[in-house]
């Protein structure tokens, strides 16, 4: 089985169950485990059980093989999946593991949120040249967050820039020397190499590098500091002298997403 995000979740449907009625998914958009095309999976009916556990099946529009779909701690008074509801499908699609996953909706710009999500889509139906045009949205959605206004130098120097800009480029550069050269990704963004599964895949590997430093870090050092602050308090001149003196050492740019 593998887990949904509630994003994927395109509209909802009342259905009655006992002596009440509920929400459940009218329609969801899914790659097919069979075929791997992207498809909207809809539903006519949920069979709910009194745990708050649902489920049901529908037939892919593409191949036609049944696919099965199960909620769990699903309420149902509202047409969304509150905290602690989850969403799975099965079987498990052969597909990159989105980093929705990960759930850094809250803390990502909608631009940004938009363009992976279709970016991922359009990468798992294995179309390489035009999941790489939608990296190329990504990457300048990216570097506008970065650099808000900066239009004045060419997409490698931009590439440079950044490097001085933000300390996240360890693995980054590892990335792009697999690819050999700099000016080689740009070539691959800008279509005068028509890209493969494996080209895709490493591009996209390094913008999720990047993602994953800018949204999904800061908000999990942020959790981490509140665990802290929240243990019992039986060093506390220490831990505060040890805090402000790591905090100290932390780069500025860093301790500023921290606060």
């Amino acid at each position: 089985m593998h887990q949904l995000n509630k994003r994927q979740i395109i509209s909802w449907r009342n259905q009655k169950h006992s002596r009440e009625t509920v929400f459940m998914p009218h329609a969801i958009n899914q790659s097919c485990p069979h075929c791997r095309t992207l498809v909207t999976f809809s539903f006519r009916s949920w069979h709910r059980s009194p745990q708050m556990t649902a489920q049901t099946k529908s037939a892919c529009p593409n191949c036609a093989e049944s696919v099965s779909f199960f909620l769990l701690e699903h309420a149902g008074s509202e047409e969304c999946l509150h905290a602690g509801a989850s969403l799975w499908i099965h079987p498990k699609p052969d597909q990159h593991i989105s980093l929705l996953a990960e759930d850094f909706s809250k803390t990502t710009p909608e631009p940004i949120l938009r363009t992976y999500e279709a970016t991922v889509n359009v990468y798992n139906a294995r179309e390489w040249t035009a999941s790489t045009v939608l990296m190329e949205q990504l990457w300048q959605s990216i570097l506008e967050y970065l650099m808000p206004g900066r239009t004045d130098f060419s997409k490698l120097g931009r590439i440079k820039k950044v490097k001085h800009l933000r300390d996240l480029f360890g693995a980054f550069v590892k990335l792009v020397a697999s690819l050999k050269t700099e000016a080689q990704l740009v070539r691959f963004f800008e279509l005068n190499d028509e890209p493969d599964e494996q080209t895709a895949t490493l591009i996209l590997e390094c913008l999720e590098y990047m993602l994953e430093y800018l949204f999904i870090s800061p908000e999990k050092l942020n959790n981490l500091f509140d665990q802290l602050r929240a243990m019992p308090n039986q060093q506390s001149s220490l831990n505060a002298n040890s805090s402000e003196k790591a905090i100290d050492a932390l780069p500025p740019d860093l301790v500023d997403r921290t606060n």
